[in-house]
């Protein structure tokens, strides 16, 4: 009997198996062929618009890790102190750490980003900017992130 009943199930378990290898044999076809029709060309254009977005992104996390130093260190960083206060705190400031990592505080094309703190009133901000696509900073391609 029970030989009997494993040879039922066993044709079904083969139809079902066959019936998912035609769909996915199907589906990969439609695939193939969608894309052969679709051409996806990588202008140089686009690439450095999302090299472009992916850094005024990133200046976002540095400026919340900013925001976290601050908070935890009542002050931020100073100008010559500069942006690898987050990666190394310097002595004057009593919680010592890592907020960022080294790699967290260089844009897309490999520049260190830039940090100046801005006094303006009582409530001090600071000012980021990513050397753009030449790595030099202060010149025409600057991405400047200011935050007060």
């Amino acid at each position: 009997m029970d030989t009997e009943s494993t040879t039922r199930t066993e044709p079904k378990a083969r139809r079902i198996r066959r019936l998912w290898f035609i769909v996915w044999f199907v589906f990969g076809l439609i695939t193939g062929y969608l894309a052969k029709e679709i051409h996806l060309e990588f202008d140089p254009c686009y690439i450095s618009q999302a090299k472009v977005i992916a850094t005024y992104s990133h200046m976002g996390t540095v400026k919340t890790a900013l925001k976290m130093f601050k908070v935890a260190n009542k002050d931020l960083p100073s100008t010559a102190e500069g942006i690898t206060a987050l990666v190394k705190t310097p002595s004057r400031f009593t919680k010592k750490g890592r907020f960022m990592q080294e790699d967290d505080i260089i844009d897309p094309w490999g520049t260190v980003f830039g940090y100046s703190r801005i006094v303006e009133g009582a409530n001090p901000g600071f000012e980021l900017w990513s050397a753009g696509p030449d790595k030099e900073h202060f010149t025409y391609d600057d991405i400047i992130y200011r935050v007060r």
